[in-house]
C-alpha cells in the first residue's frame, strides 16, 4: 500500500496512529510491516509535490527520494509477517515480590542481554516523595515480565543492574538516572539505547520515540493510548497519576515497553550493520 500525499497518509495511518500524524516528511520512505492486515505500507510524496517542485533549489533531490521510495516499495514481495505477532500475549505479569525475584536471580545466573524500562510518579528522581512504581525486564527477547516495585524485586532487580550481562533501553540516562537515586549504584554496561540509535540512523525530527518506532518498524499501533494521559505531568515537578491507573494495566503497558525496546534493538543493530531497513 502506498499513499501518496498528506491526506493519504492521515487518512490511511492516522486511525491506527490515534495521534496527530503530523508533517509527511516524517513518514515518508518507511517501509511499515502493519500489523493490523499483514501488509506493507510505504507512504511517499503526492506526485503533484514533485512537479510543483520541479524548479525550486531542493526539487532535483525530492524527485529522487519519490523514486527511490517506489524503487524500495516495488521490492517488497509477500507479506510482512508469516504469524502476525501479538506482543502483549508476550508479557507476563507478576504481582508476587517473591516470584519476580526468583526469575530475575535465575535469568542473571543463565546470562544473556537485557532491555529494562521504569515506570515512576514522576519525571525526575529528586524529590522526597518519587518512587518507581513497577519495573519490566525482556531477557534475549523471549521473556518478558513486569512486576511492581516492591519487596525482595527490588533488591533483585539492583542485582541484575550491576551484572556484567548487556542492558538495552530507550533515552536510558532515565532508567540510569532513577537506579542511582533508588539504589545507589549506577546501570552497569548499557550497550543500546533505541532513542540514540533512531537519532543516528534517521535525523528527521518527530521519529524517535518508542511508540513511532514500533509504530514504523515493527507496525505495532499504540499500545499507551488509555493510560497516556495518567503518565502526563500534572505540574512544573513532573507528579503524575500513574497511581490512578489500574495495576494490571500499568505492568503491560510497562512490559510492552522493555519487550518493544528489545525488539527495536534487534532491528536498528540490523540496520547499521547492512545498511538496510526493514
Amino acid at each position: 500500500i502506498i499513499p501518496m500525499g498528506a491526506v493519504a497518509v492521515r487518512s490511511l495511518l492516522g486511525p491506527l496512529w490515534r495521534e496527530d500524524v503530523g508533517p509527511i516528511g516524517q513518514w515518508v520512505g518507511w517501509k511499515i510491516p502493519l500489523q493490523r492486515w499483514n501488509a506493507w505500507v510505504v507512504p511517499n510524496y503526492h506526485p503533484s509535490y514533485i512537479r510543483r517542485a520541479e524548479n525550486q533549489k531542493e526539487g532535483p533531490a525530492i524527485k529522487l527520494w519519490f523514486e527511490h521510495v517506489l524503487s524500495e516499495a516495488f521490492a517488497l514481495s509477500g507479506r510482512p509477517w508469516q504469524t502476525v505477532p501479538r506482543y502483549e500475549d508476550d508479557v507476563t505479569v507478576i504481582y508476587n515480590a517473591d516470584e519476580a525475584a526468583d526469575w530475575l536471580r535465575s535469568k542473571v545466573e543463565a546470562g544473556g542481554s537485557f532491555a529494562i524500562d521504569y515506570e515512576t510518579n514522576r519525571l525526575k528522581p529528586d524529590y522526597k516523595n518519587a518512587c518507581i512504581v513497577c519495573c519490566s525486564v525482556c531477557w534475549h527477547g523471549l521473556y518478558t515480565i513486569a512486576y511492581p516495585w516492591v519487596g525482595d524485586a527490588i533488591a533483585a532487580t539492583g542485582k541484575l543492574l550491576q551484572s556484567k550481562w548487556p542492558k538495552i533501553g530507550a533515552n536510558n540516562k532515565f532508567e540510569d538516572r532513577w537506579t542511582r537515586r533508588m539504589l545507589g549504584h549506577p546501570v552497569r554496561n548499557w550497550v543500546w539505547d533505541t532513542m540514540l540509535s533512531a537519532h543516528h540512523l534517521d535525523n528527521r525530527p518527530g521519529i524517535t520515540s518508542v511508540k513511532y518506532q514500533a509504530f514504523v518498524r515493527l507496525g505495532q499501533e499504540p499500545w499507551d493510548t488509555h493510560i497516556k494521559p495518567m503518565l502526563q505531568s500534572t505540574d512544573e515537578r513532573g507528579l503524575n497519576r500513574v497511581n490512578e491507573i489500574p495495576m494490571r494495566d500499568l505492568l503491560l503497558y510497562c512490559g510492552m515497553d522493555s519487550l518493544i525496546e528489545y525488539k527495536l534493538a534487534e532491528l536498528q543493530k540490523k540496520e547499521m550493520m547492512n545498511g538496510k531497513g526493514n
